[in-house]
């Protein structure tokens, strides 16, 4: 089985975890605003822990969007800085899918609207209509407020926190029901990052860039990767 450091800085704690295949090994937390500082020390310290290092590695894992502007920038630069310096393979995984998978069942294939607050009153949005253990799910995700929010036709499944807050009640009314599920944090991902090394998902770090919905903050950030690219290419630190 291969071995995992996974991580999330976009959500209220940040994380990282060690994991053998989809097996969570070990997982530390700590205040997300402390997330650039802490970062690096954590992942130390989890190594110390798990007796894991460089060489029994096999490869990285992170939550890339949508989430938190400033966590997500902070959690690329720490992946795309530790796959060059160890030459290892990364998986990106959405948040959204993360919660969609989370909900898969032995044997079922289940069709499920996965939610996320994104502020200002909106929602991220994703439909996965085939959500089975084993499958990649694929999905557009979207962001606008609850009136945009267009459930195709059939049974589906919600998750997501946000679907309890009294506002987004006439959207949960339209699904079958709504599974409990926890936030992501970087253990969670471990099953999706796994399944994108079975699958020929990973990629280098070259790759590695945050998933942004809203285009402006597409377009903001974009300039910003394309430099540290170039540093990394070159050996300067950015």
């Amino acid at each position: 089985m291969a071995r995992w450091l996974a991580i999330d800085f976009a959500q209220e704690v940040a994380t990282v975890a060690i994991g053998e295949g989809e097996t969570l090994v070990r997982e530390r937390e700590w205040p997300a605003r402390q997330a650039s500082e802490e970062g690096i020390r954590e992942i130390g310290r989890i190594f110390a822990e798990t007796g894991t290092t460089v060489a029994n590695l096999d490869a990285l894992a992170w939550i890339s969007g949508p989430g938190s502007f400033t966590g997500l920038r902070n959690a690329a630069a720490t992946i795309q800085g530790l796959a060059w310096a160890w030459d290892k393979p990364v998986a990106s995984v959405p948040h959204l899918a993360v919660l969609a998978y989370a909900c898969r069942k032995p044997g079922l294939t289940i069709s499920v609207c996965a939610c996320l607050d994104a502020r200002m009153h909106e929602l991220y949005w994703a439909f996965y209509p085939t959500i089975c253990a084993g499958l990649w799910p694929e999905a557009t995700i979207q962001v606008g407020p609850e009136a945009d929010v267009h459930l195709p036709a059939g049974d589906w499944i919600g998750v997501g926190e946000v679907l309890d807050r009294a506002e987004y009640q006439s959207l949960r009314k339209r699904m079958v029901r709504v599974e409990s599920c926890p936030p992501a944090r970087a253990g969670s991902l471990l099953p999706l990052a796994d399944l994108a090394l079975r699958t020929g998902r990973m990629l280098d770090a070259r790759a590695v860039a945050p998933l942004y919905v809203r285009h402006e903050v597409t377009k903001r950030d974009q300039s910003h990767f394309s430099v540290m690219r170039t540093g990394y290419d070159t050996g300067e630190q950015k």
